[in-house]
C-alpha cells in the first residue's frame, strides 16, 4: 500500500512538472525502476535476515551435532591461527628497519680440518672492510656484553652492546630522547657515555626526560646518559637496554681473533654474492696487509673467507623452515577436522532429504536452498572461528611461555588484525566450502524424500563414494602425521640415549658478572671466584660448586677458538696451528659438573702459585697424542716456551649439542702462569652448585619454623591442606567442565546418564587422594629438616 501511495504522489509531481507526455512516461518509466529496485533490496534484506535466524534455529536444534561441529573445528582453526601468528611475526614481516632488504651480516667463514662453522670479524679486517669496498653504502661493528648498572635505584645487569657510530646510520637507529652514539665517541679513551634503550628508560626510571645528563655506573665506572633509543630500536639479533660506544682502534696492531660482528647496508641493485666477491678480494690481502695476524697458509688451510648474508638469514636461521613444517602440521590437523565435520555433514544431509523436498515442491528454487544451507555453515564456521581465537590466544601465551628462547622476534609476537583476519578467512573459506557441498548434494531437482518408502532409502552411491574419499583422506593425513610424530619422539629418544659427558642431576647455574673497573687484574678475580666458591659450598645440601667460561650445551658454542702449539712439535714452513675451543675454569669445575679426569685437577693453590697447569679433553688427547699418554705433555697458546703442562684429562664432553661430536677443549686455570698469556681476566663466569636435590624448594623455611617451635607433624599437616585447597579447586573446575562436556556420551552411555553423581564422586575422591599423597610425601621429608641446618643457612 505504501509503494502504490508514492507512486500516486509521484505521478502527480511529475504530471504538474512535465506538460509534454513522452517525457512524462520517461520519467514514470525511472520511478518504476527506483521502485522495483528498493523492493529488491527490501526483499533480499528480508530472505538473508529469514535465512540466518532459520539456520540459528537449525543449529540450537542439533545442539550435539552443532557442539561437537564447532569445538572440532575450533580447534583445527585456533591451533593453526596460533602458530600462523608466531609464523608472521617471526618470519614473514620484515625486519624493523627502513633500509631492511639491504641490510647483510659480514661475518667470516671457516672450514678447515679441525673446525668449521661462523666467525665473526677482526678489528683489522673490520677496518679493511669498511675503507676499501666497493659494495656497501655504510658497515658497521658491534659485540654483545650483560654489563651491570648501578644507580640510586639499586644494581641489575641487562642487555648491553658497544657499537659504532656508523652503526647507527647503517640501521637507521634513532633517539626518542637527547642524541645517540658519535664518530668522537667510538675510539679508545673516548668519553664515557651511554644511550638507554626505551624499555630500560620507561621501567626502571619511569620515563623521566630528565634522565639526560644524570650519570649511571656502568660495571662500575661512571657513565653519562646522552639519550634515549626510540621504541622498538634493537639489533637484529638480540634485545638491547643499554647502548655504548664500541672502542676499537684502527691504528692498533692487527690480531687473528674475530670477535666483532659486522652489519652491512649494500648499495642499491647489489646483491650478496656480489658484495662478497668485494670482500673476497680483499681478504685475500690480509697476508701481505697484516703478516703478525695472517699468514697464507692460515688462508688456505681454514678456507678463511668472508661470508654476506642477508641478516634476516642470520637472525631467523632455521626457524623459519621450522615453523613452516609447523604450520604444515597443523593445518594437516585443521584439514582431519574439516573431514570430520564433513561426515557430520552429510551425514545430517542425508537425514534432512525430506524437509528440502518439501521446500521445493512448495516452490523454493535450487539457489534458495543453496541460500539456506550456505547460512547455517557459515553461521556454524563463524562461530567455530570466535572460539578458535579464544583458544589461539591463549595457545599462543602458553606458547610463548615454553618456546626456547634462541626463537628471535618472540617479543614481537602477539594477536592483531592479521591474526583476526586470517582466523576469519578460514573461517569463511571452511563455511563456503561446506555450503557447496550441500548445494552439490541437492542439485538435482527430484522429490526423493516424498517419494512412497522414501523413509527407508539409503544413500546413494555418489554419497557413500564421497564419505569414502573422506575417510581415506582423514586416514591418509592422520598416517603422516603420526609417522611424522613416531620419528621426532624416536629423535628424541636418541637424543635422550646420548651421553653429554656431565652430570646435570641436581646441578644449577647462574651467572657472574664483575665489574671490570674493580676487579681489573687476574688476581682479584681470582680471589673473588675461590671466596664465592667456598661459601656456596658452605651451604647446606650442596655438594661440589664450580666455575666456568664456557657451560656446556649453553655458552660452549661462544667459547673462543684459540691456536694451539705443542711442545717439541715446530710448524712446518707454511703450517698453521690448530684452533681449539678454550676456556678459563675454576679448579672445582669438573666435580660441580660431574666430568670424570683422569690424573689430577689442579688446586686453588695451584693456580695461586702460577704452576701452569692445566687439563684437557680426552677428544683432544688422542687428536695430539695418538697411541702415547698426553699426561705430562706440553700445549701452550703461544708458539714460545714457556708451556702450559696437563696434568689433567677430562672425559669427553658433547658441549656444542648433543647431536654434535665430543668436542676437543684446553681448560686454563683462572691466573696465567709467569711469562705465560690468558687473554684476559675472566670478569664473567657460570657458576655451577650441585645439591643433593634437584628441586631445593621450601626446606629452610620449613626449618625455621621448626626452630622457632613449630611441631614437625603440624607443619607437615600445613603443607598437605595448602596443597589440597588448591586441589579442591582444580577439582571443582573440572567437575563443571565434566557436567558440561560429559552430555555429547549420552547417546553412548548404557544404564548410565551423563551426570552420574556416583562417577564424578568416584573420580573426584581418587583425583583429591593422589593430590593429598603427593603433597604428603614431600611434606614429610621436609618436616624432618634439621633447625640447625636452617639457621646456618641463614
Amino acid at each position: 500500500m505504501a509503494s502504490g501511495m508514492d507512486r500516486d504522489e509521484a505521478e502527480r509531481q511529475v504530471r504538474r512538472r512535465f506538460g509534454d507526455a513522452s517525457e512524462y512516461r520517461r520519467q514514470a518509466h525511472t520511478i518504476d525502476e527506483r521502485i522495483l529496485r528498493r523492493q529488491g533490496r527490501v526483499d533480499a534484506a528480508d530472505a538473508i535476515g529469514r535465512e540466518l535466524r532459520h539456520a540459528v534455529r537449525a543449529l540450537t536444534r542439533s545442539p550435539v551435532f552443532s557442539g561437537v561441529a564447532a569445538l572440532t573445528l575450533a580447534l583445527g582453526i585456533g591451533a593453526t591461527t596460533a602458530i600462523f601468528t608466531v609464523l608472521d611475526r617471526v618470519v614473514l614481516r620484515p625486519l624493523p628497519y627502513a633500509n631492511a632488504n639491504r641490510l647483510v651480516n659480514v661475518r667470516s667463514a671457516v672450514s678447515g680440518k679441525t673446525t668449521a662453522g661462523y666467525w665473526g670479524v677482526s678489528v683489522a679486517g673490520y677496518f679493511e672492510y669498511r675503507r676499501h669496498n666497493h659494495t656497501f653504502d655504510g658497515l658497521g661493528a658491534y659485540a654483545s656484553w650483560l654489563p651491570t648498572i648501578t644507580d640510586e635505584v639499586g644494581s641489575e645487569r641487562v642487555p648491553g652492546a658497544m657499537i659504532s657510530a656508523s652503526l647507527v646510520r647503517v640501521l637507521g637507529l634513532r633517539a626518542s630522547l637527547g642524541r645517540l652514539i658519535t664518530a668522537d665517541e667510538d675510539h679508545p679513551g673516548g668519553p664515557d657515555v651511554v644511550v638507554l634503550g626505551n624499555a630500560l628508560w620507561r621501567r626502571r626510571y619511569g620515563a623521566d626526560r630528565a634522565i639526560v645528563g644524570r650519570t649511571i655506573r656502568v660495571e662500575g665506572s661512571p657513565h653519562t646518559v646522552i639519550g634515549v633509543m626510540s621504541a622498538g630500536m634493537q639489533l637484529p639479533d638480540q634485545r638491547v637496554d643499554l647502548w655504548l660506544p664500541l672502542p676499537i682502534d684502527s691504528l692498533a696492531p692487527p690480531v687473528n681473533d674475530h670477535g666483532l660482528r659486522a652489519i652491512g647496508l649494500l648499495k642499491p641493485g647489489i646483491t650478496t654474492a656480489g658484495a662478497q666477491r668485494d670482500l673476497a678480494a680483499l681478504t685475500q690481502r690480509f697476508p701481505e696487509l697484516f703478516p703478525n695476524a695472517y699468514s697464507t697458509s692460515f688462508i688456505r688451510e681454514y678456507h678463511f673467507v668472508p661470508d654476506v648474508v642477508s641478516a634476516r638469514d642470520v637472525v631467523l636461521g632455521n626457524v623459519g623452515r621450522v615453523l613452516w613444517v609447523l604450520l604444515a602440521s597443523v593445518g594437516l590437523v585443521l584439514l582431519i577436522a574439516c573431514a570430520n565435520v564433513a561426515n557430520l555433514h552429510l551425514v545430517r544431509l542425508e537425514m534432512r532429504q525430506r524437509e528440502v523436498d518439501v521446500r521445493r515442491a512448495l516452490g523454493a528454487t535450487h539457489w534458495h536452498i543453496t541460500w539456506h544451507f550456505l547460512s547455517e555453515s557459515l553461521m556454524l564456521a563463524l562461530v567455530a572461528g570466535a572460539v578458535g581465537l579464544v583458544l589461539a590466544w591463549s595457545g599462543l601465551h602458553i606458547l610463548l611461555s615454553i618456546a626456547p628462547s634462541s626463537i628471535p622476534r618472540l617479543a614481537e609476537v602477539q594477536l592483531d588484525w592479521a591474526t583476526v583476519s586470517f582466523a576469519s578467512f578460514l573461517s569463511l573459506g571452511i563455511g563456503i566450502v561446506f555450503g557447496a557441498v550441500a548445494s552439490l548434494r541437492y542439485r538435482r531437482a527430484e522429490l526423493v524424500g516424498l517419494r512412497e518408502g522414501a523413509r527407508g532409502a539409503t544413500a546413494s552411491r555418489g554419497q557413500l563414494g564421497t564419505r569414502d574419499v573422506l575417510l581415506v583422506g582423514q586416514v591418509a593425513i592422520a598416517l603422516v602425521l603420526l609417522a611424522a610424530a613416531a620419528l621426532l619422539v624416536q629423535s628424541f629418544r636418541n637424543l635422550r640415549n646420548v651421553k653429554p659427558g656431565f652430570d646435570p642431576t641436581g646441578a644449577l647455574a647462574f651467572t657472574v658478572s664483575l665489574p671490570r673497573s674493580t676487579y681489573r687484574d687476574y688476581a682479584t678475580v681470582e680471589r673473588f671466584y675461590r671466596r664465592l666458591v667456598e661459601r656456596l659450598s658452605g651451604l647446606p645440601g650442596v655438594i661440589a660448586v664450580g666455575a666456568t667460561q664456557g657451560l656446556p650445551l649453553s655458552q660452549y658454542s661462544n667459547a673462543a677458538c684459540a691456536t694451539v702449539f705443542i711442545e717439541g712439535r715446530p710448524l712446518a714452513k707454511g703450517e698453521s696451528a690448530p684452533c681449539v675451543r678454550k676456556t678459563l675454569d675454576a679448579p672445582t669445575y669438573f666435580a660441580a659438573m660431574g666430568i670424570p679426569v683422569r690424573g689430577r685437577v689442579p688446586s686453588w693453590t695451584d693456580v695461586e702459585q702460577g704452576r701452569g697447569d692445566v687439563v684437557i679433553s680426552a677428544s683432544l688427547a688422542r687428536r695430539f697424542w695418538p697411541g702415547e699418554d698426553a699426561l705430562g705433555k706440553g700445549i701452550s697458546n703461544a708458539s714460545q716456551p714457556p708451556f702450559y703442562r696437563v696434568v689433567g684429562i677430562a672425559g669427553d664432553v658433547r658441549a656444542e649439542g648433543l647431536d654434535q661430536p665430543p668436542t676437543d677443549a684446553v681448560y686454563y686455570p683462572l691466573m696465567p702462569a709467569p711469562g705465560r698469556y690468558l687473554w684476559s681476566p675472566p670478569n664473567e663466569m657460570s657458576v655451577i652448585v650441585r645439591t643433593r636435590s634437584d628441586h631445593p624448594q621450601r626446606r629452610r623455611e620449613i626449618g625455621v619454623r621448626i626452630a622457632l617451635g613449630a611441631r614437625p607433624s603440624s607443619v607437615s599437616l600445613r603443607i598437605v591442606i595448602q596443597t589440597l585447597r588448591l586441589g579442591v579447586i582444580g577439582a571443582v573446575l573440572g567437575v563443571a567442565v565434566a557436567l558440561a562436556t560429559t552430555r555429547v556420551l549420552r547417546s553412548l552411555l548404557v544404564g548410565v546418564g551423563p551426570s552420574d553423581p556416583r562417577a564424578l564422586l568416584l573420580v573426584t575422591m581418587i583425583v583429591l587422594g593422589v593430590v593429598a599423597i603427593a603433597g604428603y610425601l614431600p611434606a614429610r621429608r621436609a618436616g624432618r629438616v634439621s633447625p640447625v641446618e636452617a639457621l646456618r643457612a641463614e
